[in-house]
C-alpha cells in the first residue's frame, strides 16, 4: 500500500483548502458562536436538576433518577431541562463538525454527539416512568430515548481522544472522565438504594469532561479567528 510522502504542513493546507467556508472568518465566528451553547448547555442541566432535587416535594435525589423529577409536580422543570440541554447538544455537535471536522475521528464524533441531542430532546418529549418498572408507552420510549442520548455522547468522547490525542492531557482526562462515567452510570442501573446519587456523579463528571471539550473548541475556533484575520 503507498503512504503519501506529503509534509505534514502541506496536508494541513490540504484539509483546510477542503473546508473553505469553515475556515474562513465567518466560519470560526459561527464556530464561536455554537460553542457558547455548548458552554451553557452542560452547567446549565446539572444547576436545574440539582436544584431540582432539593425543591420538589417528595423527591429524593440520592433514591432517585433525574429523569424521574420530570413525575408530576413540578416535571415540567426536568422536561425543560431535557429539551435546552439537548438543544445546546445538538448547536455543539455542529460547532464541533465545523471546529474538528478536518479528520475524520472528529467528523465521526459530531455525529455521534449530534445523535445524543436528538436523545436528549426525546427524553423530554417522553416521561419517565418511576424506576425500576416500565409501564407505559412513553417511559419505554424515554428509556430508548435516554440510551440514545447517552451512548451518542460516550461514542463522541470516543472518537474526540482520538482527533485530539495529540493534545496528551486532554486525551487522558477524556478517557478517565469515560471510565469513570461507565463504572458509575452503570452501577446506578442496580437495584441499589443510592442509585440517584450515583447517576447524578457519573453526569457531573462526564458533563464537566463535555465543557471541557467544547472550551478547547472555543479557544480553538477564537485563535484561528485571530490568525486568519491578520
Amino acid at each position: 500500500m503507498l503512504k503519501s510522502s506529503a509534509p505534514p504542513e502541506i496536508s494541513l493546507q490540504i484539509a483546510s483548502s477542503s473546508r473553505p467556508w469553515a475556515r474562513s472568518e465567518a466560519g470560526y465566528e459561527i464556530t464561536r458562536r455554537l460553542a457558547l451553547a455548548g458552554v451553557i448547555g452542560p452547567p446549565l442541566f446539572v444547576f436545574v436538576f440539582l436544584i431540582d432535587g432539593f425543591i420538589k416535594r417528595g423527591y429524593d435525589p440520592v433514591t432517585t433518577t433525574v429523569s424521574e423529577a420530570s413525575i408530576g409536580e413540578l416535571g415540567w422543570v426536568q422536561i425543560a431541562n431535557f429539551l435546552v440541554f439537548g438543544a445546546t447538544v445538538l448547536a455543539l455537535s455542529l460547532g464541533l463538525w465545523l471546529g474538528f471536522g478536518d479528520r475524520v475521528s472528529g467528523r465521526i464524533g459530531s455525529v455521534f454527539m449530534g445523535i445524543g441531542g436528538v436523545g436528549f430532546l426525546a427524553a423530554g418529549v417522553f416521561v419517565s416512568d418511576p424506576y425500576p418498572q416500565i409501564v407505559t408507552a412513553h417511559g419505554a420510549l424515554h428509556v430508548a430515548a435516554s440510551l440514545v442520548a447517552i451512548n451518542g455522547v460516550f461514542l463522541a468522547c470516543c472518537f474526540f481522544v482520538k482527533r485530539l490525542w495529540t493534545e496528551r492531557r486532554f486525551a487522558i482526562w477524556s478517557i478517565v472522565a469515560a471510565v469513570v462515567f461507565t463504572i458509575f452510570f452503570s452501577s446506578s442501573g442496580t437495584p441499589i438504594e443510592d442509585h440517584g446519587l450515583l447517576q447524578r456523579i457519573a453526569i457531573i463528571v462526564f458533563w464537566t469532561w463535555l465543557t471541557f471539550l467544547v472550551l478547547r473548541l472555543w479557544r480553538s475556533s477564537s485563535s484561528q479567528r485571530v490568525g486568519h484575520s491578520r
